[in-house]
């Protein structure tokens, strides 16, 4: 996919200069509540003639100037990806600005790496359902979209209504057929879907509403809570593809949820992953299949990988070729 570097940088710079006239008119105004990512959101509504209210709140010398940009952005002609990477820039400085963690943003190699691993595992005229129980800001979805081969509908669930006000504008602005619900991701409702992907979140999870059998046995580690609802979705076929820590097998009560996990599905392969890939802790890729049969208490050694840095390219390779092997192993 060829990309110019210019337009990227050009629409990134009028974005940002229309975000930041309109972002200063509401702080001048003392609107409650308003960041750079919220006011970011507002402008692309703008921008897409979704929701123009948001103009009232402003002079006419204040709407014009941020009218004028959007009227000069709106002349630039990008591609789906290229759009991303400019809205990925704007992503950072607003999550610097609320103190989100940039951990938040699923890296794009690893994006890629999922897209050309999913890819693999089904005809190319398949159209694909996806489900991104963890969805944030959307980075991990969108490169899914524009570098799977597939034709993707996409449903992200995202519990933080910032991020999914956020990422549905972003959604609108790349086009994409994505609906993000705002809500709990261990309330959503068993649905038919082929793949299960997520950029896990790593936290200890607390609700005496849910009544789940491993939160009943006293397990609070978010992602193994997660794992056990979500392999209630999809059916035989469906893959599950997880981002995970390279500490996941050995959090408090892990005895219970590989019980749990070897009840319901199997370890179709674990990808540990080049530390370059991460500006903090290395992580890996978990790649779940439900039960068929398999069921067992240990994971064989076949199915574990080790992907090399990208500057060691033709072991590289070898390794993502061996991985997409393995997936597709009858």
């Amino acid at each position: 996919m060829r990309l110019d570097d210019k337009l990227i940088n050009d629409f990134s710079d009028i974005l940002d200069e229309a975000t930041m006239a309109y972002y200063d008119a509401l702080i001048e105004k003392e609107v409650e509540r308003v960041t750079y990512v919220s006011a970011l959101t507002d402008v692309i509504d703008i921008f897409l003639d979704i929701d123009s209210h948001h103009l009232g709140l402003l002079e006419e010398d204040e709407q014009l100037k941020v009218t004028n940009r959007l009227e000069e952005l709106s002349k630039l002609s990008l591609n789906s990806e290229e759009v991303r990477k400019a809205l990925l820039l704007l992503i950072i400085k607003g999550f610097k600005q609320v103190h989100f963690s940039l951990d938040l943003i699923t890296p794009d190699a690893i994006g890629i790496i999922f897209a050309d691993i999913i890819s693999s595992c089904f005809d190319k005229d398949d159209k694909l359902t996806l489900l991104d129980p963890n969805f944030g800001s959307g980075n991990l979805a969108f490169l899914l979209d524009n570098y799977m081969q597939q034709e993707t509908t996409i449903i992200g669930v995202e519990n933080n209504n910032l991020l999914a006000m956020f990422s549905q504008s972003l959604s609108n602005i790349l086009d994409k057929d994505i609906q993000v619900y705002h809500q709990d991701a261990l309330e959503m409702k068993p649905a038919v879907v082929d793949v299960i992907v997520s950029d896990l979140a790593t936290y200890v999870y607390n609700d005496s509403r849910y009544d789940s059998l491993l939160y009943k046995e006293g397990v609070k580690y978010f992602p193994y809570l997660l794992i056990e609802k979500y392999l209630e979705f999809g059916d035989d076929e469906t893959l599950y593809f997880f981002l995970i820590d390279n500490d996941f097998f050995t959090q408090e009560k892990n005895d219970l949820f590989k019980k749990m996990l070897f009840s319901k599905g199997h370890i179709k392969a674990l990808v540990i992953l080049p530390s370059s890939f991460f500006l903090g802790p290395a992580k890996s890729v978990l790649v779940l299949g439900k039960s068929s049969g398999q069921n067992t208490t240990h994971q064989a050694s076949s199915n574990i990988f080790v992907l090399p840095p990208l500057s060691d390219s033709n072991n590289f390779i070898q390794v993502l070729e061996s991985i997409k092997e393995c997936l597709n192993e009858k």
